[in-house]
């Protein structure tokens, strides 16, 4: 097949091995021990009073801190990620080239290096754009979002990562989220990168 003009990744122009499948099989949050990893419980300064595991944190919606990186391209598009379809939140959605939680004890930089590593397989500097508050659901989550510029070869993890496609900036803008499958948390920022964020 022919991957579409902008598409830096797609999991169905890549050679996929048995190795390759076994992996994104492994993602399913029953076999994934991610899913029991420990996050920091914050409070409303989001300062942590606590621990618990990813699935308590989401069962009990205990508030907690996430990280974002979004990667510009040489030309000054970002770059968006489309969730696999075996990831437990959010599967076969457009969302920002890096996110994921800040697990106990590391700092938002730290887990946002992990994350980009982890994701897209490099990292590069970090500059902090925003910090906010993201309350959605019942949830409320710390969310700090860094800028990067990528550098290096893009080498995606298909347990976690369907397609990376470059936007410029009008076709973020004409983003619809319910149309468009995005991440609430994409939209979330998307507004405030626009100035559409309502205050609260």
């Amino acid at each position: 097949m022919v991957c579409q003009q902008g598409v830096l990744f797609n999991v169905k122009c890549q050679a996929f091995d048995i190795l390759s499948f076994l992996v994104a099989f492994t993602s399913i949050p029953k076999y994934n021990k991610q899913y029991m990893e420990t996050l920091d419980i914050v409070n409303d300064r989001d300062e942590v009073i606590g621990q618990a595991t990813k699935k308590e944190i989401y069962a009990q919606k205990l508030p907690h801190r996430i990280v974002h990186v979004l990667v510009y391209d040489d030309m000054g598009r970002m770059l968006l990620q489309k969730r696999a379809d075996t990831v437990f939140f959010a599967p076969g959605h457009w969302s920002t080239a890096v996110g994921g939680h800040v697990r106990s004890g590391e700092t938002y930089e730290e887990a946002a290096l992990r994350e980009y590593d982890e994701e897209l397989g490099t990292v590069s500097p970090l500059e902090l754009l925003f910090s906010d508050v993201f309350r959605d659901n019942g949830y409320t989550k710390y969310l700090h979002v860094f800028r990067a510029e990528l550098v290096g070869e893009l080498k995606p993890n298909p347990a976690e990562v369907a397609e990376v496609r470059a936007f410029t900036d009008a076709e973020l803008r004409a983003l619809d989220s319910t149309r468009d499958r995005l991440h609430s948390e994409l939209s979330f920022i998307l507004a405030r990168l626009y100035g559409t964020k309502e205050k609260t």
